[in-house]
């Protein structure tokens, strides 16, 4: 099982290079978890590329759609919030 963020998941879906191929086969039989707003976060890097020219609107459309149809499991986030607001530093 991973626990995973829009670092990795980014290039799973986006990057046909070197990098992403690495992460794909990283993440290949394992369990993904993530939390809720991951798919936010993958797309706003997704949006940030297309800015700056890394990747074509047509390469993070489909994306978009390898993300929509991942396998991961996402768990929200809201109940994990007052843990936060409770924390205290040491």
């Amino acid at each position: 099982m991973l626990v995973v963020d829009a670092s990795v998941l980014a290039p799973v879906v986006a990057d046909g290079g070197s990098d992403g191929q690495r992460f794909r086969e990283r993440v290949r039989g394992e369990t993904l978890l993530g939390p809720d707003l991951l798919r936010v976060e993958v797309a706003s890097v997704l949006r940030r590329h297309v800015g700056n020219g890394n990747l074509t609107l047509q390469q993070a459309n489909a994306a978009i759609d390898d993300l929509l149809v991942f396998p991961i499991t996402v768990y929200p986030i809201a109940p994990l919030l007052r843990r936060c607001g409770n924390c205290t530093r040491t």
